[in-house]
């Protein structure tokens, strides 16, 4: 068992009551008829730290409780119960909010899911609030036990719109009590992963996030690419993965006008750079597009900014045939889809000990969308770029096979290579 000592610390109404403590906190939430109070036992292990009551809602107020003496739990109160009056609703709604916005130790948020009916406005709620701030969401399905083996695929698929898959919890049979603890516990050495010297990487203004990402000599190969001689973080070097607001909005802004800022490099540059923004294995910038508790309108914006970024950028500055890598640009008008779509999905266990790749179904509606404009640019360049994307599209994601085929229906005079490669994407064959 994963040890997870807990004390109850204090009870608080308001601001004034809350622990002065600098430990990361992780809040529970739920709605008041989900066993709240029976999970947070469970998790410690103790019956009766938490007062469990067969009358939902008892809980008005915020329980603190210490967690191996480093981390803490913050028990929220109820929320959506039938009997409560409204004078009663809107005080606990005053103090939820007042603790979502104005807890500085506020890392996480677990929002505790009745497995049997899926969130709701409530819960969804609740979790847009907390992503608005950068708290990390972690949607708990609770009440498995109650639960066949052959629902849970049903239940899983109700867990949709939360965005980040559930962890399956039963306070009574114990499962995933484990799971719920390791993740809970992992919050905290996040929070100490946090502690980077302040750097231009982390703290940076626009212009000097431009700095950063492009203002460096080409290298001759790959592996000596500026980013890999970056020390990490806990040698005093600067932070790569960027905050996810920060990083999208500051990479929207790029795409979205990339003449204006980008006009003091040369296109060897601007292609190092856009290789370092994109490919998960240099930062972390383009991971935030399948992570749910970033607003999806703004992962939104970020996808569709790469249309613009096609028509101003590649589709001028590169060549006829990107396959063949003769123009600086050549590369990253090629692959850029390829890092992008391909790698959007994101791993889930599975209950039997296999796992799965689950993809977020809105944001590859807008991948859809966003290909179909650049393929209608009138460049071959960015048409070959579309189509690469498009191809691990329907391979991945079922998806572009009519945008496919309407742009051979469109084109009947397509040059022989270019008509070849959309056949290969239109059977989700592309390299």
């Amino acid at each position: 068992m994963v040890p997870f000592a807990a004390e109850f610390v204090t009870s608080a109404f308001g601001r004034e009551g809350w622990p002065r403590w600098n430990r990361a906190e992780v809040a529970l939430a739920g709605r008041s008829n989900v066993g709240k109070s029976s999970l947070l036992n469970a998790l410690a292990k103790v019956k009766g730290l938490a007062r469990t009551s067969k009358t939902p809602g008892r809980t008005r107020c915020l329980n603190f409780f210490s967690i191996n003496d480093k981390l803490a739990v913050c028990d929220l109160p109820g929320f959506g119960y039938a009997k409560m009056s409204h004078v009663e609703a809107a005080k606990i709604a005053s103090i939820m909010v007042e603790y979502m916005q104005g807890r500085a130790n506020l890392d996480a948020i677990a929002i505790l899911i009745d497995c049997r009916r899926g969130p709701q406005e409530d819960e969804l709620s609740l979790a847009r609030m907390a992503a608005e701030r950068g708290i990390e969401v972690i949607p708990v399905a609770t009440k498995c036990d109650k639960l066949r083996r052959s629902e849970r695929a049903a239940a899983l698929k109700r867990f949709e719109s939360m965005r980040v898959p559930p962890i399956f919890c039963s306070a009574t049979s114990g499962e995933g009590i484990d799971d719920l603890r390791r993740r809970i516990l992992a919050v905290d050495r996040k929070k100490a992963a946090k502690t980077t010297p302040v750097s231009a990487s982390n703290s940076a203004t626009f212009d000097e996030w431009l700095k950063w990402v492009f203002d460096h000599p080409v290298a001759k190969d790959t592996s000596d690419e500026w980013w890999w001689h970056e020390p990490d973080a806990d040698e005093g070097g600067r932070w790569l993965d960027r905050p996810p607001v920060q990083a999208l909005t500051f990479v929207a802004k790029l795409f979205e006008n990339p003449l204006q800022y980008l006009s003091a490099y040369s296109d060897a540059q601007i292609n190092q750079g856009l290789n370092f923004i994109v490919f998960r294995a240099c930062s972390r910038h383009f991971d935030w597009l399948i992570d749910g508790r970033v607003d999806l309108n703004l992962r939104k914006r970020c996808i569709r900014s790469i249309e613009n970024l096609s028509r101003e950028l590649f589709a001028p500055r590169c060549s006829d045939n990107v396959k063949i890598y003769t123009k600086p640009l050549d590369h990253m008008c090629d692959m850029l889809w390829d890092l992008v779509v391909r790698d959007a999905d994101a791993r889930v266990d599975n209950p039997d000990g296999t796992y799965s790749h689950v993809r977020d179904t809105e944001i590859d509606k807008e991948f859809l969308a966003t290909l179909a404009g650049i393929l209608a640019i009138p460049s071959i360049a960015c048409q070959q770029s579309a189509l690469h994307g498009l191809g691990h599209l329907v391979r991945d994601a079922r998806l572009g096979c009519e945008v496919i085929q309407k742009y051979l229906d469109d084109h009947s005079n397509l040059r022989s290579d270019l008509r070849e490669y959309a056949l290969k994407a239109l059977a989700g064959r592309v390299m």
